[in-house]
């Protein structure tokens, strides 16, 4: 006599079949859900400690170290406000590296990361670096941390420096500087250049002539992929019904995952085929891209100016192919070459 429950012993059959072999999915789908509350905990993490880095741009690196010494010094700022005394003067933000030929046409008619001031020109020997003055009452590490606290702040900071580095950019080949790189004065920025000059040097001419261009790849899950395999047949009996299904859903993914994995292939090798160099970041997570789909590739690409319109046209071509199965393709720059100097002096964020 079958069991309350389980009034069909075929039907009790098929599930102890179903479970055995759902079982190693399971076991992934957990396994790889367990991955990405790991990974997303260690972003919350590290963007904690990149704030608090940022908050303190100036504090002095040991001398081993590949960092720039950072002029202001966050002791002598808490000193002044311990007594009760605000900071006076300016700092200098500074912008990007570039070579000293190039640093009066990129900074020509410039407006500073503050209204109604100017970029002004530091150079020692053959580099050059853009800079501009900052109140020290403003910009000082205790109100710099208050600042960076305040998103609207970092958003409005981050598009003015922007702002600069494009300018200059189109003018000139340059080694983009970290958001809040800051200076007590001229000569901390020479320094800068000078102990570092180097690696910076082999910064500006592993970019030379190039931009950076991104390509974001992006997919709909529920758009059908081409070639799917048959749906199963009839099968006698619930259980037998269920599993077929089940094995359907399954191959169904399978062949989707392949497609993806093939899309993102042809994507980047085409395009990294127009570039100098190439990276391909982790993909970014919705609320950051803002797009309902899921992002498969966030690649950078060193690509020579000369070479933009055939890159455009690569990329339309791509996104004419690809569309009718589902798949979205973004060109975004050019941007400064922030993937391809990273190693420059360190002093990249």
């Amino acid at each position: 006599m079958a069991q309350a429950g389980f009034p069909d012993e075929n039907l009790r059959s098929a599930l102890r079949e179903m479970a055995a072999e759902a079982a190693p999915e399971v076991i992934e789908q957990a396994r790889r859900r367990a991955t990405a509350r790991a990974q997303q905990l260690i972003e919350d993490l590290l963007v904690q400690e990149l704030l608090s880095a940022a908050a303190q741009p100036a504090a002095a690196a040991p001398a081993a170290a590949a960092q720039p010494q950072a002029p202001v010094s966050p002791v002598a700022e808490a000193s002044a406000e311990d007594a009760g005394e605000a900071p006076t003067g300016e700092l200098w933000w500074t912008y990007c590296v570039l070579r000293e030929a190039d640093a009066q046409r990129a900074a020509e008619d410039l407006e500073g990361i503050e209204s109604h001031t100017l970029v002004e020109v530091v150079c020692d020997g053959e580099l050059a670096a853009l800079i501009s003055p900052v109140p020290r009452a403003e910009y000082g590490d205790e109100r710099l941390r208050a600042h960076l606290e305040d998103l609207a702040w970092v958003e409005r900071a981050a598009r003015r420096h922007e702002d600069v580095l494009e300018a200059a950019l189109a003018q000139a080949t340059i080694v983009p500087l970290r958001l809040c790189t800051l200076f007590r004065d001229r000569e901390g920025v020479r320094r800068l250049l000078r102990e570092h000059c180097e690696a910076l040097v082999q910064g500006l001419t592993r970019v030379d002539g190039c931009v950076e261009w991104g390509v974001k790849v992006f997919s709909d899950p529920r758009a059908p992929t081409g070639g799917d395999p048959p749906a199963p047949e009839g099968a006698k009996g619930r259980g037998a019904t269920y599993l077929l299904r089940r094995q359907h859903e399954r191959a169904l993914a399978e062949k989707a995952g392949e497609v993806r994995a093939r899309c993102v292939e042809v994507i980047h090798q085409r395009v990294a085929a127009l570039a100098r160099a190439c990276t391909a970041n982790p993909p970014q997570r919705p609320e950051i891209h803002g797009r309902e789909q899921s992002m498969l590739l966030n690649g950078a690409y060193l690509v020579e100016r000369g070479r933009t319109p055939e890159l455009q046209s690569v990329v339309q071509g791509l996104e004419e192919e690809w569309a009718p199965l589902g798949f979205a393709i973004e060109l975004t720059g050019p941007w400064p070459p922030y993937n391809f100097v990273s190693g420059a002096a360190g002093v990249m964020s």
